[in-house]
């Protein structure tokens, strides 16, 4: 005769271990300039989105991404971040994709995919909620920007705008990953 066990663990949700990011710097292709994540250290919270020109998946929340960078504009700073190695997603592309809809934050190449391996980072879009700590970010969430990929009007749940919001009021995010939708990022 077969026996089933179960068996059901609890667990709390925390913060996931500190990425450090000492001396990382990005080229953003709006200015051609380095961008360094230290310049960061200042603020209580960082949002990085990871993203590509091409990912029909990026071009869906680019819209809703861009209106959350606007809205936090001044407390949260956004960093949208293309590690993409594809041969179309070169930074002229980039530069070219930034002159045709204008991101309202740095866009940054990581061709190297320096921070896309430091955060451990495999799809596009994927958001990440993190709080620096000197040299290093908290990664407090991590994954989809909402519950519906294919309409804004039809979104049930925030997950970016909630953890960034309860961030902000010092507040432990519940949940700190949600599975993304997306492109994998080559």
């Amino acid at each position: 005769m077969l026996k089933w066990t179960f068996v059901v663990f609890w667990f709390t949700v925390a913060a996931l271990p500190a990425q450090t990011v000492a001396g990382l710097k990005l080229n953003d292709v709006r200015t051609d300039r380095a961008v360094s994540f230290a310049d960061y250290s200042g603020y209580k919270v960082l949002v990085m989105v990871f993203t590509t020109n091409d990912c029909p998946f990026d071009e869906r929340y680019r819209e809703r991404l861009f209106q959350l960078a606007r809205q936090y504009e001044g407390r949260v700073p956004f960093l949208f971040i293309n590690s993409s190695s594809d041969p179309e997603e070169t930074p002229a592309a980039m530069k070219a994709l930034h002159s045709e809809i204008v991101f309202p934050a740095p866009y940054l190449e990581d061709k190297e995919q320096a921070a896309m391996k430091i955060f451990n980072v495999r799809k596009s879009p994927e958001c990440l909620v993190v709080r620096p700590e000197g040299q290093s970010f908290a990664v407090l969430y991590r994954g989809a920007i909402d519950d519906n990929p294919q309409s804004e009007a039809d979104v049930r749940e925030a997950y970016l705008a909630n953890a960034i919001e309860k961030v902000l009021a010092g507040q432990p995010v519940e949940v700190s990953e949600h599975r993304p939708p997306g492109c994998s990022i080559r």
